[in-house]
């Protein structure tokens, strides 16, 4: 591993923070702490019509009462801000206009496609393995737009283009995103630059194997402090929910999971969510506290 690790967290603030979202804020805090990196959150705001500040607010406080610390992002300061999409457009004109020089776009119906490379590309994953998009037909991989007609920038160049400018070595995110990767390969190579790694961690789904919606039981962080259960305790749940320490052990502090985590141990497969051993791995946690800080934690509930 060459440079120093830098991972990212980047929600969009239309919503509670999801324990989908959380589990990856968590394994990107993970792996930056057990290499003596540094976890960046960015928040891709840039949906003006669905992002709201209760939403923002939040992520910023679920994040928090999970002990998430981010090192780099709003509140916390940072030399390759801003760190909100909203106020980065100056970022992405810049950047297009490297595209356009190279003629890697064009105009199309006043939108502006990306030229790909007609080629086959391969990405090397660091959970799901070897997998490579044949772009040499263009009829299954149509040029892709990367500025609407309206002027705004679509997803995959701007995570590209923040992913750059933050320099991060690591992009581990959830494996909704892994045929995206491909695209975003292509991008980096067009502006010059060397790609992060890559990891793609399991989708969350129900015990009953069904997906797992915001309504469901357990979905948004929110509901755990409210329901009495200990920040570390829920830590330990979603560190479960696709990663194995490879032995029987399941009951860990976060400095334990810090010391033991490894991107070898994510699962391919995906992780199913159990209320009850949530549950039971919160009770484990409390049976650890000293009688006073379990008077502390019971208080607000009597």
């Amino acid at each position: 591993m060459s440079g120093p690790v830098r991972t990212r967290f980047a929600p969009s603030p239309t919503g509670s923070l999801h324990v989908g979202g959380a589990r990856t804020a968590l394994f990107n805090w993970l792996f930056a702490r057990a290499h003596g990196g540094a976890l960046v959150l960015r928040v891709e705001d840039t949906d003006e019509a669905r992002n709201t500040p209760e939403a923002r607010a939040a992520i910023f406080d679920g994040l928090g009462w999970l002990g998430i610390e981010w090192d780099e992002g709003p509140g916390a300061g940072g030399t390759v801000g801003p760190y909100f999409q909203s106020e980065r457009r100056a970022i992405y004109d810049r950047w297009f206009e490297t595209l356009r020089d190279a003629g890697r776009v064009y105009e199309h119906d006043g939108a502006w496609r990306f030229r790909f490379d007609r080629k086959p590309v391969t990405m090397n994953d660091l959970v799901c393995g070897e997998v490579t998009i044949d772009y040499r037909d263009d009829s299954n991989t149509p040029d892709m737009v990367v500025r609407r007609s309206d002027g705004s920038y679509v997803f995959h160049f701007v995570n590209v283009v923040d992913d750059l400018e933050m320099k991060i070595s690591h992009v581990i995110r959830g494996e909704d995103h892994l045929m995206n990767t491909p695209k975003h390969l292509q991008l980096f190579e067009a502006l010059g630059a060397s790609p992060p790694s890559y990891a793609h961690i399991p989708l969350i789904l129900n015990a009953d194997g069904s997906k797992m919606s915001k309504r469901d039981q357990g979905a948004a962080v929110a509901e755990y402090p409210e329901r009495g259960f200990l920040p570390a305790a829920v830590v330990n749940f979603m560190a479960l929910l696709g990663w194995s320490p490879k032995d029987d052990a399941e009951v860990f502090t976060p400095a334990e999971l810090v010391r033991r985590f490894s991107l070898d141990a994510v699962n391919r497969s995906p992780a199913r969510f159990d209320w009850e051993k949530c549950r039971w791995l919160n009770q484990q946690h409390l049976m650890q506290l000293s009688p006073e800080s379990l008077a502390a934690a019971a208080r607000p509930f009597m």
